[in-house]
């Protein structure tokens, strides 16, 4: 593949341009900031300090990638498909699948520790994306976790209805671990645990996986698709959600889950009570949905990591140490 072929060239590069000491390290910030640039790709440098935490750990995620990609196998879907393709495009007009494949790349080069994909990778469960990703993640250098957004498993009509649980989700079964609702990895140092979102709503099987994960005594990497609102007083969340996306009838956030967002049900309030608890092993939240990048503090202890969508080129870059 052609872009195989750019990023060896760009490797070698690296590797040429790479020195070794004390100079290695900002050398090889700079390499990335020319790889990124090349890629027209950008990412939010996020490092956090957790004590438990020995050694670096590099973790990549990415958001809202919108693949939608579509052929005769999903005959009904191919006009949406056609729209929704056209109106995902970064700036410069590349389209999302062009993108994602940049983003691969950089993969490729950098080798995190972990990828993390935080829902609407796809934009419905169409066989095309779902091959895209199978031909993408066949030679990652790096395990990754991939969880549910609003829109990975829709399917036309079918929004979170039986029908997309029982026929759509089993599509990704090949490319995603996620069945009730989260994901758990354990990464040594820490967890990652992964909430799929249905509809802005926790599964109940998610609850019971939190308390079981917060347990073990390790501190929790937590991944939510829809964004926490802070318990502070900061409402730049809010706001900025509401610029971007309206007001509901009551003048609150249509896409973040809080007091002054979207309303939650018994579980859904539960669950984030006991994530945003003084006593919580989570040490960090990464988000997405939203499609801009944003930085909070959700308590005294928590922070919360926003990113702006994939297919416009935003991801992150979060060092645990």
């Amino acid at each position: 593949m052609k872009g195989r072929t750019q990023l060896a060239g760009a490797v070698l590069a690296a590797l040429c341009l790479a020195g070794c000491g004390a100079d290695e390290t900002a050398q090889t910030a700079e390499n990335r900031e020319k790889i990124l640039e090349r890629n027209h790709l950008s990412l939010q440098e996020i490092e956090v300090d957790v004590p438990e935490i020995e050694g670096e750990h590099e973790i990549l995620f990415l958001a809202d990638t919108h693949l939608s990609l579509c052929d005769e196998r999903d005959p009904e879907l191919q006009d949406k498909a056609a729209q929704r393709y056209a109106s995902f495009a970064d700036a410069e007009g590349r389209k999302a699948d062009e993108t994602f494949r940049a983003w691969m790349e950089y993969i490729q080069w950098e080798q995190p520790e972990l990828v993390i994909f935080g829902g609407d990778i796809l934009d419905s469960a169409m066989y095309a994306s779902i091959d895209l990703l199978k031909e993408e993640w066949a030679d990652l250098p790096c395990p990754y976790v991939y969880s549910m957004g609003n829109h990975d498993f829709e399917y036309g009509t079918e929004y979170y209805t039986q029908a997309a649980f029982e026929n759509y989700l089993p599509r990704l079964e090949t490319v995603s671990e996620a069945r009730d609702g989260f994901q758990r990895k354990d990464c040594g140092d820490y967890l990652v645990f992964a909430l799929d979102d249905y509809n802005n709503r926790y599964a109940m099987p998610a609850l019971e996986g939190f308390r079981e994960a917060a347990a073990s005594g390790k501190p929790i990497l937590l991944v939510t698709h829809v964004p926490l609102e802070p318990m502070t007083d900061d409402r730049s969340l809010i706001e900025a959600s509401i610029d971007a996306w309206g007001a509901s009838g009551d003048g609150k956030s249509r896409v973040v889950l809080g007091r002054d967002g979207l309303g939650m049900d018994e579980t859904t309030l539960a669950l984030t009570g006991e994530i945003l608890a003084q006593d919580s092993p989570v040490c960090h939240v990464l988000a997405g949905h939203v499609h801009f990048p944003h930085e909070d503090r959700l308590t005294d202890r928590i922070s919360q990591t926003v990113t702006e969508a994939g297919y416009e080129g935003g991801g992150v870059r979060l060092i645990l140490n």
